[in-house]
């Protein structure tokens, strides 16, 4: 009965990247990716973002239409700055975490080839993120429709075919997280494509 629900409930971020990346891999006409950076869990869930990628590549391969709307430079600057300082899951908190530091130097090394956490700053790690982001935005997203935008994006989502999305509800506090949602409610998925395309209109505007 669960699993039949038009909307259910998925868990708090990232535990439902996998369900993104096995959703993306059922699409075969469109996907549509509506989220604040390029690289979607790529620090916090590094297995399931490669998952998402890997989803991502071969649907473009298959010629399988995606369009994805993400924030700007300056807005990805903000999330990330708003991250670090997070008193549980910033910055000093990966740092401080045996297993979160591994993954830390991992990324900081693919994206920066900054090979030791010694002397790690903010503005390190901030510069390292957004050339992580922009280099996943070229390589990963080459063959897709790219659209940036500014303003506050109120929730995300990945949605295939028109028919499905999973959708992430983020809350902004002193304990930032996020919540997922599958659904196939198309009331639900038709308020999505609206608030992406008001977004869209308002870039042009």
């Amino acid at each position: 009965i669960w699993r039949s629900l038009s909307t259910r409930y998925l868990g708090q971020f990232p535990l439902y990247n996998p369900d993104i990346a096995e959703l993306i891999d059922r699409a075969s006409q469109t996907v549509e990716i509506f989220c604040d950076l390029p690289g979607y869990g790529v620090l916090s869930d590094r297995s399931s973002w490669l998952q998402i990628q890997q989803a991502i590549q071969r649907k473009t391969q298959q010629g399988v239409r995606v369009e994805v709307t993400v924030y700007g430079e300056q807005q990805r600057e903000e999330i990330i700055r708003e991250q670090m300082e997070q008193p549980d899951g910033g910055l000093r908190s990966w740092l401080e975490s045996a297993e979160k530091r591994r993954d830390l130097a991992v990324f900081l090394e693919d994206y920066g080839g900054v090979e030791s956490l010694e002397g790690l700053t903010p503005e390190k790690y901030l510069e390292v993120s957004l050339a992580a982001h922009r280099q996943i935005e070229v390589e990963t997203f080459r063959r897709a429709q790219v659209s940036e935008v500014s303003g506050e994006l109120p929730l995300y989502f990945w949605m295939i075919d028109r028919q499905e999305a999973i959708i992430s509800i983020p809350i902004f506090s002193d304990h930032s997280t996020e919540y997922g949602f599958r659904t196939s409610d198309q009331s639900f998925i038709g308020a999505l494509t609206d608030i992406k395309s008001k977004r869209l209109r308002e870039r042009g505007s």
